[in-house]
């Protein structure tokens, strides 16, 4: 049998991919859901964890073009994310994040890194 479920204790309660990266495809317990896959799954985390690597990547080829395109890419990334985690003030209730909640934003300044390293790789 194969399950999601990574965390009980004592009281019988338990937590559904609590840190999993990935999931069984066929969980056979009654009441879980199955995609009938045998394999895994990405989660959700694991699936932003590589986005966040592929775009430190993108901006780190970017800067890699030279000083102009460094600035650029330096401006992008500033710009999507203003204040990073250690940076910034911490949360006030109410207060919207500072960097984008949607991912068109995100999208755009992947293209733009792109745009950069295509342009300087062409050089």
């Amino acid at each position: 049998m194969v399950s999601a479920e990574t965390f009980h204790n004592k009281s019988g309660d338990h937590a559904d991919g609590d840190g999993v990266l990935v999931y069984p495809g066929i969980q056979v317990a009654s009441g879980n859901r199955s995609v009938g896959m045998d394999g895994v799954i990405p989660s959700f985390r694991l699936k932003q964890w590589r986005r966040g690597i592929s775009d430190a990547g993108y901006l780190q080829l970017a800067r890699a073009m030279g000083p102009s395109a460094r600035k650029q890419a330096d401006d992008i990334a500033a710009a999507l994310i203003p204040q990073a985690l250690a940076g910034a003030d911490g949360p006030k209730a109410g207060a919207p994040a500072s960097w984008p909640q949607s991912g068109a934003a995100y999208f755009r300044a992947r293209q733009e890194l792109f745009d950069i390293i295509s342009r300087g790789a062409g050089n």
